[in-house]
């Protein structure tokens, strides 16, 4: 495997362009997993580059892509957002996983992508055009974007996260969060829904190791159901 070490983020776009079975590493929870990782035949590595700083503006707090799992747990960010975090289990593995990288391998069962969605999250990414200004939702839908994931800027807000799982360190059948009127639903193995409360109806919930589809289907349309 082939490892470059950009000098810029939009060295590292340019390196990716031209690379097209390469992937980043920042955090490396997913490229140097052991059971498997993510599979490519070069790495950009992009961990020196990105800021990892949390930070407060009023009513808006940026994060920078590289921060950790476990700075946002512990980090003045809002309080369901820092439970969130702590979906993932593993002190070892928050201290190393990053936001941006969590958000960038858009899985259905992320850690943080419901809640920041709740919280109004929008992303400042770095692309071959350039940065740009970007709503998580947008970015989860683009699955074939290679841009880079410099920040993260969400409002102040209360909200709920759940997660529904056989146990903390397994595969999550369902996490999702709300904040006011905005709704988020992960199902794994299913897809991700963005919208209001009645948004998991949009999911095509398939079985997998975390339960039948007709499970995850009744555990989403009764996860907030006091929010009726």
């Amino acid at each position: 495997m082939r490892i470059f070490h950009p000098l810029s983020l939009e060295e590292a776009v340019a390196i990716r362009e031209h690379e097209k079975d390469s992937c980043y590493l920042s955090g490396g929870t997913a490229v140097l997993s052991l059971s498997g990782g993510v599979e490519a035949s070069a790495v950009v590595d992009i961990s020196a580059l990105v800021d990892s700083s949390i930070s407060r503006d009023g009513k808006h707090i940026a994060i920078g892509g590289g921060a950790t799992l476990e700075a946002i747990a512990s980090g003045p960010v809002p309080a369901f957002i820092r439970e969130a975090a702590r979906y993932c289990a593993s002190l070892q593995l928050r201290s190393q996983a990053t936001i941006g990288g969590n958000i960038a391998l858009r899985r259905f069962d992320s850690f943080l992508i419901p809640s920041l969605y709740a919280a109004s999250a929008v992303l400042t990414v770095v692309t071959d055009d350039g940065r740009k200004d970007i709503a998580i939702e947008e970015y989860v839908r683009d699955r074939g974007s290679i841009s880079i994931i410099e920040r993260v800027t969400i409002e102040e807000a209360e909200g709920e996260s759940r997660r529904i799982g056989r146990a903390s360190h397994s595969h999550a059948a369902i996490i999702a969060a709300r904040s006011g009127s905005r709704y988020c639903y992960e199902a794994s193995g299913s897809g991700v829904a963005f919208g209001d409360r009645d948004s998991w109806k949009d999911i095509d919930f398939r079985d997998d190791l975390t339960g039948s589809a007709e499970y995850k289907r009744y555990i989403a349309s009764v996860i907030f159901e006091e929010a009726r």
